[in-house]
């Protein structure tokens, strides 16, 4: 027997629902992560989760409403928790480029000498390196993207 279309978007709900908690378990593991970075994304695979459903109810067809089921699992795996490491990478490189971008800087400015230059220089190089050191030492996410923000401030 075919199902009837009720049945189509059951089955696609529940695989939205399945899928959503099972999101949900890899986001609450994520020990790099702190409970704010948690909730935002959970917030956003239940998003994606009720943008399913919506297509699911909205289905004329079972293929309709297994086609939109299939797009909301898809879309709630993609919600993933940045690694620990990318998050330090990510903060890493926007150190380097802070770093390089005021090199540059100080190196194209005329109404100092080059002592002055390399002493500007140097006190760059130390902040970015005490920076890298707190990134290298964070054991979350927002941790090391702090880290990174005030080495770029810095």
């Amino acid at each position: 027997t075919v199902p009837s279309l009720e049945d189509a978007k059951k089955a696609a709900n529940k695989a939205v629902e399945d899928a959503l908690t099972a999101q949900t378990e890899v986001i609450n593991k994520a020990n790099n992560l702190s409970d704010a970075e948690k909730k935002d994304l959970i917030d956003q695979a239940t998003a994606e989760a009720t943008t399913a459903k919506d297509a699911i109810e909205k289905a004329t067809t079972n293929d309709e409403a297994t086609t939109a089921g299939q797009a909301g699992v898809d879309a709630i795996k993609k919600i993933v928790p940045t690694s620990l490491e990318d998050a330090k990478n990510a903060a890493n490189q926007a150190i380097d480029q802070a770093l390089d971008t005021k090199t540059k800087e100080i190196n194209a400015a005329n109404n100092i000498d080059q002592t002055t230059k390399d002493q500007l220089i140097k006190e760059a190089t130390d902040a970015a390196n005490t920076a890298k050191d707190a990134i290298e030492k964070s054991t979350t996410n927002d941790e090391a993207t702090k880290a990174g923000q005030a080495g770029v401030d810095a």
